[in-house]
């Protein structure tokens, strides 16, 4: 068991690594490009709030991408006769369990990447670390679920992270946005 559990995370650092790294390439690429088609096109840059949304929407995107792959695998098992349950965890269902895992995934997917852009454009450390640093916890969170009973852990510990990486990202857009508002009314 312990050697399963190795395997897998090894290939939850390798996952996260190569998803960190193209997460930093697709923010630099999407900076360069927004900015050459304002030039171009002879408009302002975009604004702070402009910036915040694409994160969002494309945190969101990231997030339900990951959540439909991560369903897609149970199709096969949703077409037997009842309710499936999973020795490891009688006491809820498998669907709503993968149900509340991806939901929780969506969360940290959606907010995380509002947090890595911030922090790649201030180039603030904590806040480039912290996105994968959440992805990791919350990746090894669900390895509770191998346990016997583990997924009544599990899932309360998987969406108090998803909670704090919200709290987190609010804290953060607040910060910038009254520091955006105070540069705004000082000119």
């Amino acid at each position: 068991m312990m050697h399963v559990i190795f395997r897998i995370w090894i290939l939850l650092m390798v996952n996260i690594g190569i998803n960190i790294f193209f997460l930093a390439c697709y923010f630099r690429r999407l900076e360069d490009t927004l900015d050459a088609f304002a030039d171009r096109v002879s408009k302002p840059r975009l604004y702070l709030t402009d910036k915040m949304q694409i994160a969002l929407a494309g945190g969101l995107g990231h997030g339900v991408a990951h959540a439909v792959f991560f369903c897609i695998s149970l199709l096969t098992p949703a077409f037997g006769p009842g309710t499936f349950f999973v020795d490891r965890c009688s006491k809820i269902p498998f669907f709503l369990l993968s149900a509340l895992i991806a939901l929780a995934f969506v969360t940290i997917h959606t907010f995380s990447m509002v947090i890595a852009f911030n922090g790649y454009a201030e180039r603030n450390k904590v806040d480039q670390l912290f996105v994968p640093i959440v992805h990791l916890v919350a990746g090894m969170v669900t390895l509770v679920n191998f346990a016997s009973g583990g997924c009544i852990i599990g899932i309360p510990l998987l969406y108090f992270i998803a909670i704090l990486t919200l709290l987190h990202c609010g804290k953060m857009v607040w910060r910038r946005l009254t520091e955006n508002r105070g540069r705004q009314g000082s000119m």
